[in-house]
């Protein structure tokens, strides 16, 4: 009898605690967080969200690297795992976006164990910057963070999962998943002179296991290339993993061979969504062979906007020419810009009513917010964390 009437005490006081906490049990699916096998078993490899975009009127590059998302209190960086930032110069041609000069900024940690950890980037011609947690470090041309910040992405996961998965259009509910949820950031700030070439630049980040033989983990270039444009259905093989571990800029022939046949799998899946076809054959292909070189194109010389993400590629596709920075900045919602050029190929507007992060993006370096502390984030992680890992 005290069993009995214990099941419905317990099951109130979780539903109170939940509803203190604000959250509902919400799919744990984001841009690019716990996307593959790997990273649920090394979160700190897992490269959720990449953001490059010009500062200074185009006279410095901004990079921010988040990783280990749903981030607790006590987590930290690891001399176990590095991060890359891979850049190279990159123009436009009749063949789609070619690269070529590239330059690599290595980050690696130390003092795991102690309260100090830091961290030292390796960038061209022997450049180095050092600088410890929570702190803001500007060493020449380089200014430097890492550490705790609020989560800046943006979406409603139900909606998306139901929309990516269940063969219709969802209502969304205009939930914020990310909310009061933080990760790890590394954030860079370059001036110009640093990088190859005067015109565009091709980025990708990339997520490596230290030590003799160093293993590649994880990597980013546009975001939602792992669970929106590769997810997979069924018993359809899940090729994300595969994907992640392949060099920013060469990919074998395997790898994306699998890469655009996916693609092109789902661009049809999503074009039949809104019972309509938007996509010609012929413009699905080409698309997909851009998406498959998976790196943001920026051009430091052009003024950012609200459309700016992917608006460069777009631009060539259509033979225009391209009128922003391109890139990814924190604001830009790059969820409704997927699922309106995957379901509408930019002819109506397809979203899920979530339209700016949790947090204001700041307008001084490191630009992300400071991270999210008190219960209702301390809850939401521990859940979030259960049902992810």
């Amino acid at each position: 009898m005290a069993q009995q009437i214990s099941r419905p005490w317990a099951c109130g006081l979780v539903a109170l605690i939940l509803m203190l906490g604000g959250w509902q049990l919400k799919t744990a699916l984001a841009s690019d967080h716990i996307d593959g096998e790997i990273t649920k078993t090394e979160p700190l490899a897992d490269l959720s969200d990449f953001y490059a975009f010009p500062t200074d009127a185009g006279a410095r590059l901004a990079l921010i690297l988040n990783t280990y998302p749903i981030a607790h209190a006590g987590a930290h960086f690891s001399d176990r795992i590095g991060y890359a930032f891979v850049i190279r110069a990159a123009q436009m041609g009749d063949g789609g976006i070619t690269t070529g000069q590239e330059v690599r900024i290595t980050c690696t940690f130390m003092d795991e164990h102690s309260d100090g950890h830091s961290v030292r980037c390796a960038g061209p011609n022997g450049a180095q910057t050092m600088g410890v947690e929570g702190t803001v470090v500007r060493s020449g041309y380089v200014r430097l963070f890492f550490g705790h910040r609020s989560d800046p992405f943006f979406f409603d996961s139900d909606w998306a999962l139901a929309t990516s998965t269940g063969g219709a259009l969802a209502e969304p509910s205009g939930e914020n998943t990310m909310a009061r949820l933080n990760v790890l950031t590394l954030a860079l700030d370059i001036d110009r002179s640093l990088l190859p070439g005067t015109g565009l630049l091709a980025l990708s980040a990339e997520a490596f296991e230290t030590g003799a033989e160093p293993r590649p983990l994880d990597r980013i270039g546009r975001p939602e290339v792992t669970n929106v444009s590769l997810i997979h259905r069924g018993d359809l093989e899940d090729v994300r993993d595969d994907h992640n571990r392949q060099p920013s800029f060469a990919a074998s022939d395997e790898s994306r061979t699998k890469v655009v046949t996916r693609l092109d799998e789902n661009i049809r899946y999503y074009d039949a969504l809104d019972g309509q076809s938007d996509w010609s054959d012929v413009d699905r292909s080409a698309m997909v062979q851009v998406l498959a070189d998976d790196f943001l194109i920026v051009d430091p010389a052009m003024p950012c906007g609200a459309d700016a993400f992917l608006e460069i590629e777009r631009s060539m596709l259509s033979g225009q020419a391209h009128r922003t920075c391109g890139g990814r900045r924190p604001e830009d919602d790059i969820m409704d810009r997927l699922y309106t050029l995957y379901i509408a190929n930019d002819r109506a507007p397809v979203g899920d009513t979530v339209d700016m992060p949790y947090r204001p993006i700041r307008a001084e370096f490191p630009f992300l917010a400071a991270p999210e502390r008190g219960f209702r984030s301390w809850l939401k992680t521990k859940i979030a964390n259960w049902k992810a890992r």
